[in-house]
C-alpha cells in the first residue's frame, strides 16, 4: 500500500522472520548468540537454551540457524510443545521421515530412530532438535528430552537439543524433578532487548535492505517514541514501524522540509504517527483487574497541606524565570467532594502571573476529572510545555493530602530532577497513550545524598505489598523500564 509511497522495493517490517532482513545487532545483539550457537553445536554440545521475552528474536534465530548450520546436520523442528512424553518420540520420528506410523509400538520407533542416528553419525553428520515454547512443555516431557540426548556411540553423543523459550522456561527448570536435565545444559543464552541506539540502527537497517532511498525516513523523536513503546522487542519494532509507516501514508500532508538530489520533498514519519501506531496497537494493557487491587478509600483524613509548587521552566528567550505558585490548602470538603474551583481571576495563568511579578498569588486547586483540555483552560501553560503536568499536579493536591496516617503501599513509576521538566513532560505524553494517565500523581522530594529535588511519579494506594508487587509484574515492559518499585505511603516525604 505504501511502498510507492516511499519507493520501497518491499515491506521492511513484517513480523515473519526473513533471513535477508537479519539484523546483526551490537555485541549482544542476535547475531553474537547466532555464531555461539552455530559453534556449540558444530562442536558436539549436547542441550543448548536460548531465553527472550516474547517477539525477542528466537523465531528468527531458528531460521538463521537453519541456513548456517552445514548441510551435514539434520535439523527437527518442533513448533508444538505440548507434546507427552509418549508422544516426543512420534514427533521426531515423523520429522525425520521414518516408516512409523501412530500405531507403531514406542520400543520399534525407539529403535528405528536410534539406527537413524548411528547411519547419520557414521556418514559424518549429526541430528539437532529445536523445540520452540519450551516453557510450555510438561515437566515429564522435558525429562524425556534429556534421556533422548543419551543415545550415543562409545564418544560421541548422537542427537543434540536446541531449548527456545520465554523467560518462565528457567522458572520451570528449577523444578527438582528435572535437575538432571538443568545439569545437562551446556550454554545458556538470554536475548537482550535492543537499545535505543540499536533500534535506531535496526529501523535504517531494515529500511535500507527493503530499498528505501532516504537516508532518514523516521525523525529522531519518532524513533525514540517507538524505542519507549516497543520496549526493545524486534517484533514490537516491527509491527509499530510498519503502522506508523501506515499513518504517515494516510497523511500525505505531513512532509519535511528533507529533500533529495532531485529536489524532491521527502516524507518523514513524525511523533504523530507513531503515536497512532502504539493507539492502533495490542500494547495498551487493559489494567481493569489490576485496578481491583487498589484500595478504594471512601474517607480522607482532614488534613492540611501547607503547599505543593510546581516550578515551570519558561522561555528564556522570553526572559522569563521559573516561577512556583503556592497552593491554597484544602479543606476536608473539597477533598471528599472533588468539584473543581475556578482558578482566581487575578491569577488566571502561570503567564499572567510572570507578567505582573505575583510570585505570592494563590491557585485554589482541588481533585478533578476534567479532560486535558479543560485543565488547559484553567491552567495555562508556558509554550514547549503541554497542560499534561499541570493535570497531574492539580489531582495530586487531595492525594497527597489525604496520606498522612494512611496505611498502605503505593508504586514508584519514575522520577526526575526538579528541573527537568521537559522528561517529566516527555512521560506524561507518553503515559496519556495508555489507560493510566489518570492514576498517577506527582509528588516532590527534597535534595538528599547529592542528588537534587525530584519529582516523583506515584501509582495510586494499594492494601498490601503483594498487590502493589503484583501490580508491577503485570506492567507492560513500556512502562517497567524505568524500574518501578514498591514504597511504604509513610516513608514518602514530599515538600512544597
Amino acid at each position: 500500500m505504501y511502498l510507492d509511497y516511499f519507493s520501497l522495493k518491499r515491506h521492511p517490517f513484517r513480523i515473519t522472520p526473513d533471513p535477508s532482513l537479519f539484523f546483526h545487532g551490537g555485541a549482544h545483539g542476535l547475531g553474537v548468540v547466532l555464531d555461539a550457537l552455530v559453534y556449540g553445536i558444530t562442536t558436539g554440545e549436547v542441550i543448548l537454551k536460548v531465553v527472550g521475552e516474547v517477539g525477542s528474536g528466537k523465531t528468527m534465530l531458528c531460521r538463521m540457524l537453519e541456513e548456517r548450520l552445514p548441510p551435514t546436520v539434520d535439523i527437527v523442528y518442533l513448533a508444538n510443545p505440548k507434546l507427552s512424553a509418549r508422544d516426543i518420540i512420534y514427533a521426531i520420528a515423523f520429522e525425520l521421515k521414518l516408516p512409523v506410523d501412530a500405531h507403531t509400538d514406542r520400543l520399534v520407533v525407539m529403535q528405528k530412530l536410534q539406527d537413524y542416528l548411528l547411519g547419520r553419525h557414521a556418514a559424518g553428520a549429526s541430528v539437532v532438535v529445536f523445540i520452540e515454547e519450551a516453557q510450555s512443555m510438561p515437566l515429564e516431557t522435558l525429562e524425556e528430552v534429556r534421556l533422548l540426548s543419551n543415545l550415543e556411540t562409545h564418544h560421541h553423543k548422537l542427537m543434540q537439543i536446541v531449548l527456545f523459550g520465554q523467560p518462565e522456561l528457567d522458572r520451570k527448570l528449577e523444578n527438582k524433578s528435572i535437575r538432571q536435565l538443568r545439569e545437562c545444559i551446556t550454554h545458556s543464552f538470554e536475548l537482550q532487548p535492543l537499545s535505543e541506539q540499536e533500534i535506531r540502527e535496526y529501523l535504517h537497517f531494515r529500511l535500507q535492505a527493503a530499498g528505501c532511498p532516504w537516508p532518514q525516513l523516521f525523525s529522531p523523536k519518532a524513533e525514540q517514541l517507538l524505542a519507549k513503546a516497543s520496549a526493545g522487542l524486534s517484533r514490537r519494532i516491527n509491527i509499530l514501524a510498519d503502522r506508523a509507516l501506515l499513518a504517515t501514508y494516510a497523511d500525505p500532508a505531513t512532509r519535511q522540509g528533507m529533500r533529495n538530489s532531485a529536489g524532491e520533498i521527502l516524507p518523514m514519519v513524525q511523533p504523530k504517527h507513531v503515536r497512532v501506531a502504539i493507539k492502533d496497537s495490542a500494547y495498551r494493557v487493559d489494567h481493569t483487574d489490576i485496578r481491583k487491587n487498589l484500595l478504594i478509600g471512601a474517607g480522607m483524613a482532614a488534613l492540611l497541606l501547607t503547599g505543593v509548587g510546581v516550578g515551570w521552566w519558561l522561555n528564556r528567550d522570553s526572559g522569563l524565570q521559573p516561577v512556583s505558585l503556592p497552593v491554597a490548602a484544602v479543606e476536608p470538603e473539597a477533598v471528599a467532594a472533588p468539584t473543581p474551583v475556578p482558578v482566581q481571576p487575578a491569577a488566571a495563568t502561570v503567564s499572567s502571573v510572570v507578567a505582573q511579578n505575583a510570585s505570592s498569588t494563590t491557585i485554589e486547586v482541588t481533585a478533578s476529572s476534567s479532560p486535558v483540555a479543560a485543565a488547559a483552560k484553567e491552567v495555562a501553560i508556558p509554550p514547549g510545555l503541554t497542560a499534561l503536568v499541570a493535570v497531574r499536579a492539580r489531582a495530586s493536591v487531595p492525594w497527597l493530602a489525604s496520606l498522612p496516617g494512611r496505611e498502605g503501599y503505593s508504586v514508584q513509576m519514575y522520577a526526575v530532577g526538579i528541573s527537568e521538566l521537559d522528561k517529566l513532560q516527555e512521560y506524561f505524553e507518553f503515559l496519556e497513550l495508555t489507560d493510566m494517565f489518570g492514576d498517577v500523581y506527582m509528588c516532590r522530594i527534597s535534595a538528599s545524598g547529592g542528588l537534587e529535588a525530584q519529582w516523583l511519579v506515584l501509582h495510586e494506594l494499594f492494601e498490601g505489598y503483594s498487590k502493589a508487587e503484583s501490580f508491577i509484574r503485570n506492567l507492560p515492559p513500556y512502562l517497567g523500564q524505568h524500574q518501578p518499585y514498591v514504597r511504604n505511603v509513610k516513608g514518602i516525604a514530599c515538600t512544597n
